[in-house]
This record gives C-alpha cells, sequence and structure tokens, in this order.
C-alpha cells in the first residue's frame, strides 16, 4: 500500500511540474512574441512553399494587413509583377543553399500603394533540413524617396551650373562679338547707300537693277542678324507696366495674319475673358509673340494651322499664352538645344529670334515650356507672372 501511495504521490508532483513547466513556457513564449511584435521592424517567417507562416504586428504599419489577413498567404502575393520573378529567385536561394542575403523591393500595400522595404533574410534550419526561410525587414519608402529628391536636386544644380558656364561663356563672347558687329554695322550703310545709288542710276538696265537690287536685300539681312546679336548681347531694360494680354495677343495677331493667310495658313485664336493684368514690357512681349508665331508659319510651308491660347491656371498666379502650329515638329533631341545662339531647326535660321524670346521671358522671370512631335507640330508655352 505504501509503494501505491508513493506512486500516486509522484504521479501528482510530476503533473504539477508538467503543469508549471508548461505555464513557464507559455509565459517565455508570450514574452517572446511580445518582443517580436513590439521589434522596430517587420518579421516574418514562411515555409518551404513561400507560405508566410508568422508575421509580427508590425504588418498593420508596413503593408496594411494585420497577421490574421497575411499567415497562409504567399509571400508574391504583396509584390508587383515586375518584381515577382526577382523575389522568387531570392526565396529559392535562401531555400536550395541556406545562405542569407539581403535585397530591397517595392510591395502592395492593402490601399493600392507601394511601399520599398529592405529584406534580410536567412533560411530556417531544422536536424539540418531547411524547412523554411525567416525576414528582418524595414520600411525604407520614405527614405528612397528622400534620396530620390536629393539626386533630382543634384540634377538640377548641375545643369544651373552647366546653363550659367554656358552664360557667362556667351557673355563674353557677346561682349566682344558687340563690338565687332557695331563696327561691322557702319561699312554696311555705306554699302547699303551706295548700292540705293546704283539702283537709282541703273534703271535701264535690269540685269544691274537685278543686283543691286539683291545687294540692298543681302545688307537689310545681314543688319538683321546684326541687329538680333546686339540685342542679345546688349539687352535693353524692360520698361515694365500693368498690361492687357488679350490686347496684345490681339495686336500680335493682326501683324501677323497677312503673312499667314499668303501662306495659306488659318490662325485661329478665341480670346478669353477675365485674363489678369501682368506687369510686362509690352514692346519686349510683343516681340516675343511675333517670333513665335513667325516660327509657326515658315514651320508650314505648305500651309496649316495656327491656334494661340491665353488662360490663367487656377491656383497659379501666371498666365499663359500658347502657340501650336501642326507643321514639322521638332526633333526629341532638339528641343533642349532651343534657345541657344546660332542653334536652329531651319537651314536659313540663326537661332537668334527664339535665343532673344528665352532671354526676354526670363528677365520677365517667366519660362517657355515647348512640347513637339516630329512630323505632328510643336506648340510653345509662355507663362508670365502675374
Amino acid at each position: 500500500m505504501a509503494g501505491n501511495e508513493d506512486l500516486k504521490a509522484g504521479s501528482i508532483n510530476f503533473k504539477y511540474a508538467l503543469i508549471d513547466s508548461e505555464r513557464k513556457l507559455k509565459e517565455r513564449v508570450d514574452y517572446l512574441n511580445l518582443l517580436i511584435d513590439n521589434m522596430n521592424e517587420l518579421f516574418y517567417t514562411y515555409d518551404n512553399n513561400a507560405r508566410i507562416t508568422f508575421i509580427n504586428k508590425k504588418s498593420n504599419e508596413i503593408t496594411g494587413y494585420s497577421p490574421e489577413e497575411m499567415v497562409g498567404r504567399g509571400l508574391l502575393e504583396f509584390v508587383p509583377e515586375a518584381y515577382k520573378e526577382m523575389v522568387w529567385q531570392g526565396i529559392r536561394n535562401r531555400l536550395d543553399n541556406g545562405e542569407p542575403g539581403s535585397y530591397e523591393t517595392p510591395i502592395i500595400h492593402k490601399d493600392g500603394s507601394t511601399r520599398i522595404i529592405r529584406l534580410n533574410v536567412s533560411a530556417i534550419i531544422v536536424d539540418g533540413n531547411i524547412t523554411g526561410g525567416m525576414v528582418l525587414a524595414e520600411d525604407i519608402t520614405e527614405r528612397k524617396q528622400a534620396e530620390a529628391v536629393l539626386q533630382n536636386t543634384i540634377k538640377e544644380l548641375r545643369d544651373t551650373q552647366n546653363v550659367l558656364r554656358e552664360r557667362e561663356k556667351l557673355s563674353i563672347i557677346g561682349k566682344m562679338a558687340a563690338g565687332m558687329a557695331h563696327e561691322i554695322k557702319n561699312p554696311l550703310t555705306a554699302v547699303r547707300g551706295f548700292a540705293q545709288l546704283l539702283a537709282q542710276k541703273c534703271n535701264d538696265n535690269q540685269v544691274f537693277a537685278q543686283y543691286t537690287a539683291i545687294i540692298i536685300e543681302e545688307v537689310d539681312r545681314a543688319n538683321k542678324v546684326l541687329g538680333d546679336f546686339l540685342q542679345l548681347a546688349r539687352p535693353k531694360p524692360s520698361v515694365l507696366a500693368r498690361e492687357c494680354i488679350s490686347d496684345l495677343i490681339e495686336e500680335t495677331l493682326a501683324i501677323v495674319s497677312p503673312q499667314a493667310f499668303l501662306n495659306n495658313i488659318t490662325v485661329i485664336y478665341k480670346p478669353v475673358q477675365d485674363l489678369p493684368p501682368c506687369m510686362i514690357d509690352r514692346n519686349q512681349i510683343k516681340q516675343v509673340l511675333l517670333n513665335l508665331c513667325h516660327n509657326a508659319i515658315e514651320a508650314m510651308p505648305g500651309g496649316g494651322i495656327i491656334e494661340v491660347e491665353a488662360g490663367c491656371p487656377p491656383q497659379n498666379n501666371e498666365i499663359f499664352i500658347s502657340i501650336k502650329d501642326n507643321g514639322c515638329g521638332i526633333p526629341s533631341g532638339q528641343i533642349k538645344k532651343l534657345g541657344v545662339p546660332f542653334f536652329s531647326t531651319k537651314s536659313t535660321g540663326t537661332g537668334l529670334g527664339l535665343s532673344i524670346s528665352y532671354a526676354i521671358v526670363d528677365a520677365h522671370k517667366g519660362r517657355i515650356e515647348v512640347i513637339s512631335r516630329e512630323g505632328a507640330g510643336t506648340l510653345f508655352r509662355v507663362y508670365l507672372p502675374c
């Protein structure tokens, strides 16, 4: 009987010891889960089929899904289509050779947005066999966005530096050439004067009359180029006044329309009411619009349509004037060169007209945007503060 009592007492003690061990084990597991759930990083495990077997509560913040929603689902369900092959290869490498690794990948948040996470992956090895993987991940979306902004800022600064260097070079060359141009204009004036005298003396000789007419025409063309160059090298200061843009556009089109008509070109302009007045130099902005309209006409030697539009973007303290043609268009590689002196898409052009236009708009603290497709036409849009 005593032996039975001892056996019974031992069984009870073992039972209580087992219960106590289970309680302590549960406490440790709960404590471990608490630590994992309160980690700053996302932690999860997956099996050999790349299905999530455990994930901490950080999933709510990073993926938008609760742990209950994610456990049992495949990892690739949360990866954009373009990255699934790369992620799958990373998973297979861990499962095949057990080597740890790290990489970055975008994931799809529950709200449809894309987040970028950095993964540190290790294999789970039990009794020498790889049974899955475990991952420690952090959301680096904001860091990547900041890096992208920084890279864009650096690029913009470099572009600005290049522009400033080019402007400095052009300024030096321009000052030297402006003096030369001024000296050249004087003899050209004399050549033109003598050509006019010869024309009067040679009225009866058609050949000489034709030659003198060509001389006068070419001298005038040379003077026009020199005048443009001098204006670019020594721009006149803007005399700003509050002006009505609609009136200025109509005044410009009144000058352009006869030339357009002779070239079988239709000019379409729909006046806009309530455009705010702008502080501009009327003559300078008129020169810009004339240059752009003349370029549009020259881009359509077989005729076409010029559409002129003006507007005021909402919540912007600026107005725009756009001039669109359906001419030959500009090759994409040449658009960035527009405005550079002596660069022209036309075989007979100097590019000075656009250079002057860009300089004038820049002096008004505005900007010019160009949208063009080769063979389909070009749109120039001038923005001016108001």
